[in-house]
């Protein structure tokens, strides 16, 4: 998962870097199962303010140490991804 700096990243590629930022990005984010509590807090503080949940960070992290996976929340969002605009340049 990417936080908003390398969103930014992602986001401001242009058609002759995007394949070297993805390469780069890949080698360096971690899956969400590699995340510590640390950088799941990040993530969701990040995803909570741009999709605007309602439930808190808190809540947010209880329910994945309750079902053991990330908050539903975030699978719906990454189930949705191809249904919106992107900016970067698809190959």
């Amino acid at each position: 998962p990417l936080d908003k700096t390398q969103q930014n990243q992602l986001n401001n590629a242009t058609e002759h870097n995007h394949r070297d930022v993805l390469n780069s990005l890949k080698g360096e984010v971690p899956s969400w199962m590699e995340c510590d509590e640390s950088r799941k807090r990040e993530l969701l503080t990040y995803w909570r303010t741009k999709w605007n949940w309602t439930k808190s960070v808190d809540q947010l992290i209880d329910a994945e140490k309750q079902h053991g996976s990330m908050p539903w929340e975030v699978v719906r969002m990454i189930g949705h991804r191809g249904s919106g605009k992107t900016k970067r340049p698809v190959l």
